[in-house]
């Protein structure tokens, strides 16, 4: 960098010798502004941050009624990247923020310090879905850091992210099946818990039977009127539903 900018300067001198006085100080504001810049450019020192992912990060984690406690997010390791001429580094002492945000929301603060030697692990909250049947929240932390002694550049840290899934909540509504003259169907409506759900259908009366490829759907069709039981399970939590189809609904 120092031989570039040096050889820039001999050309300029030479071209300086065969122009006008007024075009010569032209020149030569214009190629100060641009060494000077190209000169703390090549100084400026960057904080690069080496991210280590929790467990948890980017999984889907359920809230039973007692919350979801996160484990701690460890602090990255640190190191700067400098101009080769800037010999003078300090011993590192650090300005940060740890901070979280629920779904689209703005984020915020939930750990900071400033001038300290080493940065120390985010420390999540309990997390606590709304209600059973609440839609899943997603939940992301990040950290933000400079190293103030060397004055470097703040740097931010990937993104680590959760899925908190609530209860399960499961109703339902019979009607008639209407391809089926005397029979039955069952419309399940399922809130709440992970995204992807099993079903498993069975006849509570020993004379009735589940159709043939009905036992494992939603919503099972050419239902003979009676009692069945539906059990929804996610991962996250599991209900159990006696549905009697000779019920209009529920």
């Amino acid at each position: 960098m120092r031989i570039e900018i040096n050889m820039k300067m001999r050309i300029f001198a030479k071209l300086n010798q065969k122009l006008p006085a007024a075009t010569g100080k032209c020149l030569a504001a214009f190629l100060f502004v641009v060494l000077s810049s190209i000169q703390v450019e090549a100084q400026s020192t960057k904080l690069q941050m080496h991210d280590l992912a929790p467990d948890w990060n980017q999984k889907e984690v359920c809230d039973n009624g007692n919350g979801y406690r996160p484990e701690n997010i460890n602090t990255p390791t640190f190191n700067l990247s400098f101009n080769a001429s800037k010999h003078n580094l300090k011993d590192a002492r650090y300005e940060y923020v740890w901070e979280a945000k629920v779904n689209d929301e703005p984020w915020k603060a939930v750990q900071s310090g400033k001038d300290v030697v080493g940065i120390p692990s985010c420390r999540p909250a309990t997390l606590f879905n709304k209600a059973n049947g609440a839609p899943p929240m997603n939940c992301y932390w990040r950290l933000r850091a400079r190293d103030i002694a060397n004055d470097s550049d703040w740097a931010e840290s990937t993104e680590f992210s959760l899925t908190l899934a609530s209860v399960l909540q499961v109703t339902y509504t019979t009607q008639a099946d209407n391809n089926n003259i005397g029979k039955t169907t069952v419309d399940l409506r399922v809130n709440g818990g992970f995204l992807v759900k099993t079903f498993e259908w069975e006849a509570v009366n020993t004379n009735h039977k589940i159709p043939e490829g009905q036992n494992q759907v939603e919503d099972p069709k050419g239902l003979i009127p009676g009692q069945y039981r539906v059990t929804v399970s996610d991962g996250c939590s599991k209900k159990a539903l006696l549905i009697d189809t000779q019920i209009l609904s529920q």
